[in-house]
This record gives structure tokens, C-alpha cells and sequence, in this order.
């Protein structure tokens, strides 16, 4: 039951954090409703669990050996890091508490139990996944612009 527990809460302040980038820039401009935003981000959130979950948590289990306690006790770490950075209005990344968490159980467990693979795989997903969406967000403000405004 607690296991279960420290999953909601961190699907909680996942869900108070992570859903504000997806929808805020639309419900802020008025053009969806908050209510439609929030049902909506939690259909495709329980969708892309259930369809792709499965990859980021053999990619934690590869990071660490994690027991059952060790699963809690990061997920909890987690949601408290989430709740707090986002009571502050402070941007944060999920994914990166949640590394973070589990580092720091494996640590605890035992530094040479870290997969260094693993982790630089990790860190170098992060760097590509921040390049690549600037190079794309470029790109698209180019081709819309060329698009719909005449002249350019």
C-alpha cells in the first residue's frame, strides 16, 4: 500500500508541475478551458504509462539495483523535491528528481552499485533532448512565419 502511495504522490506533483508546460500557455491565452486542459493531460498521462512506461522504468532499473523500499523511499524523495520547487514557482524537471533520488538511494546502497553507464546515457538524453527541441522550435517559428506571414 505504500508503494502505491508514494507512486500517487509523485503522479500528483508530477501532474501539478509537469501538466502547467504542456497546457499552460493555452489555458493562460484562454484558448482551452483549465478543466479540458486537466482532463485531458490526465488521459494522455495514464496513455503514455501504460504505452511507453515500461522503457523509462527498465532504464531506473538499469541505473541501480532498487528494492521495494528503496523504490519508495525515492519515489517519495522525488514528489517532496517536485512539490516544494513548484510551491516555490521554481522550474523543475521530474525526471531529473527522480535520477536524482534514485542516485542518492544508490549511493547509500553503495556507489559502485550506480551503473555509470547508465547515468551517462541518462545525462546525455538530457543534453540532446534540450538541443534538439531548440533546433526543432526554430525551425517550426521559421516555417510558420514563412507560412502565414506574407512578405518574409
Amino acid at each position: 500500500m505504500l508503494s502505491l502511495l508514494g507512486g500517487i504522490f509523485l503522479g500528483w506533483s508530477l501532474g501539478a508541475n509537469d501538466a502547467s508546460n504542456a497546457f499552460g500557455s493555452a489555458v493562460s491565452s484562454r484558448m482551452v478551458k483549465f478543466w479540458t486542459a486537466a482532463i485531458l493531460a490526465a488521459i494522455f498521462v495514464v496513455l503514455g504509462a501504460i504505452l511507453e512506461g515500461r522503457a523509462g522504468i527498465e532504464t531506473l532499473q538499469g541505473l541501480t539495483g532498487l528494492t521495494l523500499k528503496m523504490a519508495i523511499v525515492s519515489s517519495v524523495a522525488a514528489a517532496v523535491t517536485v512539490t516544494i520547487m513548484t510551491l516555490l514557482g521554481l522550474p523543475v524537471s521530474t525526471s531529473q528528481a527522480v535520477i536524482g533520488a534514485v542516485l542518492g538511494v544508490g549511493v547509500v546502497k553503495g556507489i559502485n552499485t550506480v551503473s555509470r553507464r547508465t547515468l551517462t546515457n541518462i545525462l546525455i538524453g538530457w543534453l540532446l533532448t534540450s538541443a534538439i527541441a531548440g533546433f526543432i522550435a526554430v525551425a517550426l517559428y521559421f516555417a510558420v512565419n514563412l507560412r502565414f506571414v506574407p512578405g518574409l
